[in-house]
This record gives C-alpha cells, structure tokens and sequence, in this order.
C-alpha cells in the first residue's frame, strides 16, 4: 500500500515518524544502549528505505560500538595490570616478611648459641701439670664454663715436653 502523495498529513505523519526513531537512536547512541539504537534505525529504515540519514546514524553507532568496545578492553587492561601490580606487591611483602621471619629466627639461634656454655676440663699427665689458654685471656680452672668453640690449650710440667692442642 502506497502514501497518496497529495495527502500532506499522512506525509508528514510519517517524516515525523522517521525522526523520532532517527533521533531516538542517536539518543539511545548516546547512552551506549547500541542494541536499542540499532532497533530504532531498522523502524526508521522500514520507514525510508536507502535513507543517507540512516545510513549515516548507522555508522556513528557502529563507531560507537566500537568506541566502547575499546574503552571496555582498556578499562580491562589497567584492570589487570593493577591486578598483576598488587599481586607483585602481596608477593614481595610475603618475602620480606619470610626474609624477616628467618632473620629473627637466625638471631634467636645466635643469641641462644653466645648463651650457650659448656664445662671444660682437661686431665693432663702428670696431674699436676700446668694448663693455659693460648688463645684466651683467662687462666685454665677445671670445669670452667665456656662457649662453645675452638681453644688451644698448652700443659707445662718440668721435666716434660710441653705440650700443645686445639680442643673443641
């Protein structure tokens, strides 16, 4: 069925028809809702088929598209860049924090070790043979109390050969 084109009314019911969906969908464009414009600009083609209008509108949604599309795979890209930068953060404070741990753990030991003391007593012949310490400033006492550790310890007696040795 066919406008008789001395019907102005009908005319121009129908341009006016033809602009809103046009002007809808540059609307709807506007606001990213593309399938919604896209809906809008077949009614308008419907309407005026081969339309330069509608040809136009078409590819400013399909910029549009394509526009948010990128906009989309970029907000996606710095969300997993910062994504990636706190996990090499959470990672990094992880092995300071074990670094840390193993530093304190170390320092306990150390400290524990200087604490530590053992009894030394050495049982010269003859008995009454002097005992000193080369590498220590105290004089030698049975059972004294020492960190553990390397000592050189050197017996006197006369008539003997002096005598001396690393004890550990």
């Amino acid at each position: 069925m066919e406008l008789d084109s001395s019907n102005t009314d009908a005319i121009e019911g129908k341009e006016n028809i033809f602009r809103h969906f046009l002007e809808s969908a540059k609307i709807l464009i506007q606001k990213q809702e593309f399938d919604e414009a896209e809906g809008d600009l077949l009614r308008a083609d419907v309407i005026k088929p081969d339309s330069r209008e509608v040809r136009r509108v078409k590819v400013h949604l399909s910029d549009a598209k394509a526009k948010a599309q990128r906009a989309a795979l970029e907000e996606e890209r710095k969300r997993q860049e910062t994504e990636q930068k706190r996990l090499a953060a959470e990672q990094k404070r992880k092995i300071e924090e074990q670094r840390l741990a193993a530093e304190q753990k170390r320092k306990i030991e150390e400290q524990r070790l200087a604490e530590l003391r053992y009894a030394l007593t050495v049982k010269p012949e003859p008995a009454d043979a002097t005992l000193r310490f080369l590498n220590l400033n105290k004089p030698y006492q049975p059972g004294m109390r020492l960190r553990p550790g390397s000592y050189h310890i050197e017996a006197t007696a006369p008539g003997y050969v002096t005598r001396r040795e690393w004890v550990t």
